[in-house]
């Protein structure tokens, strides 16, 4: 599940998640727009929050990943 769809389904605003993983609102925004990969602390953050509903890999965009050379 992404985050977005984790948000909505649990009704949770983006700023109350932000505050519970000690991020900002922007920040969330950023990862629901997959515009910001979160650190690998945050990731932990938001895995242990969500209790695994969000995986790391819910914060690529694969198809370009795919798409891009090497």
């Amino acid at each position: 599940m992404d985050l977005k769809n984790y948000l909505s389904e649990h009704r949770i605003s983006q700023a109350e998640f932000a505050r519970s993983i000690g991020v900002s609102r922007q920040a969330i925004t950023n990862y629901i727009k997959l515009r910001r990969v979160p650190t690998p602390l945050v990731m932990q953050r938001i895995l242990d929050e969500t209790s695994g509903e969000v995986q790391p890999n819910c914060f690529f965009d694969w198809a370009k990943v795919k798409a891009s050379p090497g």
